[in-house]
């Protein structure tokens, strides 16, 4: 006779059995055996030749370096297995600075590009007129790590497309616009800003910065006003050269530089004039 289980007892559940699938399983499509990948792929491809050709980008390494992207897509072929998707950053860059059309990249079809191709380095900071009355507080710095420690101030005002240059020196306010490819955000745009507003307000310089001296003994050059002390920083000549010579002694680096009347150099207030242009010129990394 079989034992009676206790009701308060609990009971091993029964083990479920498990049969296997019949079916074959299928293998995943890979991105790059899509044939729309491989035609956005190809049409990348052809999209960048086309601005290289054109002079519009510079050099497909430049491109990359430039937005910080890796440049390993270029060395890929439409038929390699490797290929995938191009990046989503390339595809939006080439239509945000390009002007190329995000509908013919990703189809193929209508025009390439939707709006007129313009080259990467082309200016397009152009000033219109000093401000006479403003309210300084009124205005938002703009990327104020660009011109931190720089007499020369970048600010936008609210509801305005338009950009402002502020001069902390002479408490000027002058105003310029951007072209649409030239996002102000980083700092070799900061130097075409300052490139531009010299050739509309400022066409002759009294000190012109024309390079930096590696090789240098400091002892060979002589310094110019001895008596004058302006922290970090001492002028220079070089007997049979007619050019000056900024000491950085931060940085134990020589910049040489032209002056229009020599005679000045022996003022301080000039001798500062010099290093407020040297400043400007972004060859210190301060």
């Amino acid at each position: 006779m079989a034992e009676e289980v206790p009701k308060d007892q609990p009971t091993e559940p029964k083990k479920k059995r498990f049969r296997r699938s019949t079916t074959p399983k299928k293998k995943p499509v890979k991105t790059a055996d899509l044939p729309d990948s491989i035609e956005i792929f190809e049409r990348f491809n052809q999209v960048v030749d086309y601005l290289l050709k054109e002079k519009i980008m510079k050099s497909k390494y430049y491109f990359t370096n430039k937005y910080g992207l890796g440049a390993t897509i270029f060395s890929l072929k439409s038929n390699s297995k490797t290929a995938s998707l191009v990046p989503a950053a390339f595809l939006a860059l080439l239509v945000k600075e390009f002007g190329v059309s995000a509908h013919w990249l990703l189809t193929g079809e209508g025009p390439m590009t939707y709006k007129t191709i313009k080259p990467e380095d082309q200016e397009e900071y152009t000033f219109l007129n000093e401000v006479k009355e403003f309210d300084l507080d009124a205005l938002i710095p703009h990327h104020a790590t660009l011109w931190i420690n720089k007499p020369l101030k970048i600010y936008k005002r609210e509801g305005s497309k338009n950009y402002f240059l502020y001069d902390s020196e002479t408490k000027k306010l002058f105003e310029f616009e951007s072209g649409e490819f030239n996002p102000l955000t980083r700092a070799n745009e900061y130097k075409k800003v300052l490139k531009a507003f010299r050739e509309k307000f400022k066409p002759i310089l009294d000190y012109n910065f024309t390079r930096e001296v590696t090789d240098f003994n400091i002892d060979e050059y002589r310094q110019v006003a001895s008596w004058i002390r302006i922290k970090f920083f001492t002028i220079y000549s070089k007997p049979g050269l007619s050019t000056f010579f900024l000491l950085d002694q931060k940085q134990n680096r020589l910049f040489e530089f032209i002056a229009l009347n020599h005679f000045k150099l022996d003022d301080e207030k000039e001798q500062r004039k010099v290093v407020k242009e040297f400043r400007l010129m972004n060859f210190d990394n301060n």
